[in-house]
């Protein structure tokens, strides 16, 4: 077996102690045993956050237009910008070091944001798709995001993904120089409260110490998935909340929250069984990201049907999903709002 992204390393690693998990008489072995569920009496959830606006109907209005290409007007204000391409956890993981099944997988990491690039590039905008530390804490990630921003010739605009919305956050909040040069943030699918596959795998002491071993034979570190943990992000975003609310106010951002609804096997997200694991604690969610944890405080949001953790990134087996015309609906929105008083 090779793992091959994020989602198959997480899934991996929770199968690694299913068997113990479904035996066992805990409350995780029963959340691991139980049937898939719809979501009908969620647990008690923590004071509703402000937010901004619901953008989803904009959003829906956009991707669903018949209009194929962008007006010229649109692509020349487009042009005026960089957009970099932040990835997510593992996006940019050295396979070299696990070997498995007497096999060592590729160095090269699966292609993140290729359709995205390759629509950008035809409509003559310049781009860059940062190679980050993507395993490691997002301190690490802060000086490779800040010299991108600063090297730019052009104010920018980013788009970042799952983890990387969180490297993304970190850099703006260490280096308010920044500020100015960014023109805006699309955050899609980001755990900014956290999510409970991380609390999973932290909590146990056994999971813990295979995923810290895996880390680090990947060059990254324990410490990027306790930043995902949901306590951690708690007191995180407890901490930092007068900067998080100036940066919304200086600078647009669209958040971006998807869910996968249970359906047959055959089209159904290969996340499945920890979709499955957050619905049965009442969570709506991608596969690892529950929606309201993907929406940061004071900025507009979308939320959108079908799509799991990765669909809006990068191509996947099951589920279709038009990420080029995704591109041009958020970036769109976020033009809309740069032009905003």
């Amino acid at each position: 077996m090779i793992i091959k992204s994020q989602a198959a390393l997480l899934s991996a690693a929770l199968a690694s102690f299913s068997s113990f998990a479904s035996a066992g008489p805990g409350p995780l072995g029963q959340l691991m045993s139980e049937p898939p569920a719809a979501v009908s009496q969620p647990r008690p959830q923590p004071p509703a956050r402000v937010y901004g606006s619901d953008a989803t109907a904009e959003y829906e209005a956009i991707f669903k237009s018949a209009e194929v290409k962008l007006n010229a007007v649109t692509e020349k204000k487009l042009t005026a910008y960089k957009f970099l391409l932040v990835p997510g956890l593992f996006a940019c993981m050295d396979k070299s070091g696990l070997p498995l099944a007497g096999r060592k997988p590729s160095a090269g990491p699966k292609p993140h944001f290729a359709e995205q690039a390759a629509w950008l590039k035809s409509i003559g905008a310049e781009y860059e798709i940062l190679k980050l530390r993507t395993e490691s804490s997002v301190r690490d990630n802060v000086p490779i995001i800040a010299a991108a921003v600063r090297s730019s010739g052009k104010p920018v605009m980013i788009i970042a993904e799952s983890k990387g919305g969180l490297d993304v956050l970190e850099a703006l909040l260490r280096d308010a120089g920044l500020l100015p040069k960014v023109k805006g943030v699309v955050m899609s699918q980001i755990p900014f409260h956290g999510t409970p596959v991380a609390d999973i795998i932290v909590d146990h002491p056994g999971l813990r110490k295979v995923v810290a071993k895996v880390m680090r034979r990947v060059n990254g570190s324990i410490d990027s998935l306790v930043e995902l943990g949901t306590a951690d992000r708690k007191a995180y975003m407890e901490e930092h909340a007068a900067r998080i609310a100036e940066i919304t106010r200086l600078v647009p951002i669209l958040s971006v929250a998807t869910w996968k609804e249970p359906c047959d096997k055959e089209t159904d997200t290969a996340l499945r069984p920890l979709r499955d694991l957050m619905l049965r604690q009442g969570l709506k969610n991608d596969g690892l990201v529950a929606i309201d944890s993907a929406i940061l405080a004071g900025t507009d949001f979308v939320k959108i049907s079908g799509p799991d953790h990765g669909a809006p990134i990068k191509k996947t087996k099951k589920i279709d999903f038009d990420r080029a015309r995704f591109a041009r609906a958020v970036l769109t929105m976020l033009l809309e709002r740069q032009e905003q008083p």
